[in-house]
């Protein structure tokens, strides 16, 4: 998982920087085994600003060690 820096992003600088802290506070739920929560974070976060290829990333990765491979290959394709 990779926290994100604020400033990577071309969305509206508002949103880009709800979405770094959503995805940021997606990591930290799931660390805390959150996982329904995480993935709500990491979806609004994609909604905010869906340019994030490493968000779509970690919530492959969740689906991924969650056993749910074809949702995490939807995320991963889209994370490229």
């Amino acid at each position: 998982m990779a926290l994100i820096p604020a400033n990577v992003f071309s969305a509206d600088p508002e949103d880009r920087q709800k979405a770094v802290e959503l995805n940021n506070s997606a990591i930290e739920l799931e660390k805390q085994g959150r996982i329904p929560e995480a993935i709500e974070s990491y979806q609004k976060a994609i909604q905010l600003d869906p340019a994030m290829a490493n968000t779509y990333s970690n919530l492959a990765n969740l689906f991924a060690r969650r056993g749910d491979y074809a949702e995490a290959g939807q995320y991963y394709e889209k994370a490229i």
